[in-house]
């Protein structure tokens, strides 16, 4: 009986490999696309700034995407990592009392190929939104651009 059950199951995972396979035949562009989404993209950020305010929006980035399921931080400077760079301390100006900062990140990856660029404005104590909003124009910029990674 346990046996008839393992070859049950290896009979499905069979046809639901056979199934993927030939959707990818059928559709390689698809396929392709949803294979590389369905993985986490290697980051790295780099910060040229270092006074305080800079350093805890890099902070605030990097926590966000150590917790984002769509990106891992590159732990061997991967040469197929998207980095990501705070090229100069964030501009900012006290606005009734509270921090309003601008930010860029430009989005490069490791040959330094230009991808694009996140900017904004941001209150210091809203980074967290802010940090997000440039994990999803990175990953815009990286999924819709098929020559961002080394071949």
């Amino acid at each position: 009986m346990a046996s008839e059950v393992k070859l049950s199951r290896h009979r499905n995972v069979a046809l639901v490999a056979h199934a993927l396979v030939s959707a990818c035949v059928l559709l390689p562009t698809q396929c392709v696309a949803q294979t590389l989404a369905s993985f986490p993209i290697e980051t790295e950020l780099w910060v040229g700034g270092d006074d305080g305010l800079t350093g805890r929006f890099a902070h605030a980035l990097k926590s966000t995407i150590g917790r984002s399921p769509g990106f891992a931080i590159s732990k061997n400077r991967a040469t197929d990592a998207l980095v990501l760079t705070i090229p100069n301390s964030v501009h900012w100006q006290r606005v009734e009392g509270r921090i309003n900062f601008q930010y860029v990140v430009v989005f490069t990856n490791h040959s330094s190929k230009y991808l694009g660029v996140s900017t904004g404005n941001c209150l210091e104590e809203d980074m967290v939104p802010c940090a997000e909003k440039v994990l999803s124009d990175a990953e815009l910029v990286w999924r819709s651009e098929p020559d961002a990674r080394p071949r």
